[in-house]
Order: C-alpha cells, then structure tokens, then sequence
C-alpha cells in the first residue's frame, strides 16, 4: 500500500505477486477484497497487466505482474497525510499480519538491496528522518523470529557512484541489516512477494525449495 507525493491524489491498494504464467485465481481474492474497499467509497478498483519491463499489456498470457489500484482521496487520507505521509497508526497495522509481508516487499522493491554474490546479503535503507520507521521494522522483524541490525550505512555530504552517476547524500543513510540465520524466514515473509525482477531472482535464491518457474 503507498501513496503519491500528494497523498490525496490515489492508493495504490495492492500490487500482486508476479504471475510466471502459474495460477492466475491468485488474483481473485485481491480483487473482491479491492472492489469491496473501493464500493465504500463510491469508486473503482483498476486493475492492469504488465510485462517483465513493467510495460502494459492486454493478454493476461503475456503478463508478468499485475497491479490492482483504488483512486480515492478520502481513503488516501484515511492512511497518511501529505506531511508524514503514512501516519503511525497505519504503519502500526502494516507491520502485522497480514500486511506485513506485502508491506515490507513494497520498501525493499523501493530502498532495499538482494544479494547473491559473492555473499548472500540483504539490507533495507532508509534516510534518517525514517529512523524511527526502520526500528518499528526491526522490532516487527524481531516478532517473526527474523534476527537483522540497524547500521549507519552513508554520512550525510557523502558521495558514491552508483551505476555510473555520482550520488551525493544529504543525509545519514541507514540500513537493516538481516543476519544470516534469518534469510529464509526472511524470504518466506517477505522476499516471494518481491516484484522488481533482479531482486526477485536473488531472493529464490535463498529459497531451498524448487521452483517450476526457475531458470535454469
């Protein structure tokens, strides 16, 4: 669940596992549960198809994902308001069942980092002023049983090059860290609901069990 810049503009209700050419009733549920929301408030819910490069598409064959959004400005502010974006006591309630895993997949397809190579690695990043969001995590992942750390990862006036650009920082740059004995917990709640693809693919990587849809 996330919110524009403005967050009266929209919510995007939820965004859906990616397909792989499998079941696609996994849609079913979502979609009563985003058309019943969206009656409340006298709106609609959209739904769309999108390819591996996040393009859309008409045939439900050819899609890799799909995205379920609600337009609403009353339901928008019922979760965040444009200063603080999403208010405590939403992100209270995203940070326990059932929300959690989807919520948390939705912050590391955005901040977060998958690794494979040379050592298995994952880390979440937020900036300072989301201190506070990133020890609510922490704490929440702590609950499942799902070991991580909190580190400072970039000074502010800091510069990196990152995929060819140079990146200075303007502020402190922090991380979680998820230790070792928590990569498959980890991925069980949260990295099989990843959608952005390279980061999908590391994360199976930390799934023991097969997959029909694996590369090979």
């Amino acid at each position: 669940m996330r919110t524009r810049t403005r967050v009266d503009e929209y919510v995007r209700y939820e965004e859906g596992k990616a397909l792989y050419n499998t079941n696609f009733k996994l849609l079913t549920p979502a979609l009563r549960k985003a058309e019943n929301v969206a009656k409340r408030f006298n709106v609609k819910a959209t739904l769309s198809y999108r390819d591996i490069n996040d393009k859309p598409v008409t045939r439900i064959e050819d899609a890799y994902r799909w995205r379920l959004v609600i337009y609403s400005s009353a339901l928008a502010r019922l979760i965040g308001t444009e200063r603080e974006r999403l208010v405590q006591e939403t992100i209270d309630t995203l940070l326990k069942p059932p929300f959690m895993g989807h919520f948390l997949a939705g912050l590391w397809d955005a901040d977060g980092t998958v690794a494979v190579r040379p050592l298995k690695s994952i880390e979440l990043y937020q900036s300072e002023p989301n201190l506070p969001l990133l020890r609510k995590i922490r704490d929440a992942l702590i609950r499942e049983d799902i070991p991580n750390t909190i580190h400072l990862a970039e000074r502010a006036t800091g510069v990196r090059k990152i995929y060819k650009k140079v990146i200075v920082f303007k502020e402190d740059m922090y991380a979680l860290r998820i230790r070792a004995v928590g990569t498959l917990k980890w991925y069980e709640l949260i990295g099989r609901n990843l959608q952005r693809p390279e980061k999908s693919l590391h994360a199976r990587v930390l799934d023991p069990t097969p997959h029909p849809y694996a590369p090979v």
